[in-house]
């Protein structure tokens, strides 16, 4: 296993995060047939954590480990369609995880920045009628990611085969003292 990378001292990260990204690509191909009964199990949440210290363990930076769960992200998504369970949610940015290094603010903003516009995503959530909805607040986003939040939502609103809801800035702390504010104004 190659020592952990700092962000001064990488071998060659572009090599290494290649090959984890292929090993993910190759894990989701060759997901197994489940029997999911799809009246039984409607709606499948996950709160995605962990992606730095799975990045850490190959001997990369932390932050390539949040590029790695974009691909995770992807697999589940078609995993779970095929599985025909309807509603599926990621919580990907916790209203706490502002409080993280800027640099690392920037790479996760970057991130969502890149890969929620591409138009073969907004493609496969109409091919197959995903209503996509982003949970949380707005207010903080990037205006680049706040707009393709928007815009997802837009273009998908009237479907509703399947629910994808990503929960980027959200806390449920948060929410509730939003709820309280909102209700109770001084």
């Amino acid at each position: 296993m190659l020592a952990v990378e700092t962000k001064t001292s990488f071998q060659n990260p572009e090599v290494s995060l290649e090959a984890w990204l292929s090993e993910i690509e190759v894990c989701w191909q060759k997901i197994p047939e489940f029997k999911i009964d799809p009246e039984k199990l409607r709606h499948l949440a996950i709160i995605c954590d962990g992606n730095r210290r799975a990045a850490q363990e190959r001997g990369l930076h932390p932050y390539l480990g949040h590029r790695a769960g974009v691909e995770v992200i992807k697999g589940i998504v078609r995993a779970t369609r095929d599985w025909n369970i309807r509603t599926l949610t990621f919580w990907v940015w916790s209203t706490e995880n502002w409080a993280r290094e800027r640099e690392q603010v920037d790479f996760v903003m970057g991130l969502a920045e890149k890969f929620l516009p591409p138009k073969e995503f907004l493609e496969e959530l109409k091919e197959h009628e995903v209503k996509f909805t982003h949970l949380g607040r707005k207010d903080r986003l990037p205006p680049p990611v706040l707009k393709t939040l928007e815009d997802l939502e837009r273009q998908t609103a009237n479907f509703g085969r399947y629910h994808l809801n990503l929960a980027m800035d959200y806390g449920g702390l948060d929410e509730a003292g939003y709820f309280y504010q909102t209700c109770f104004p001084i």
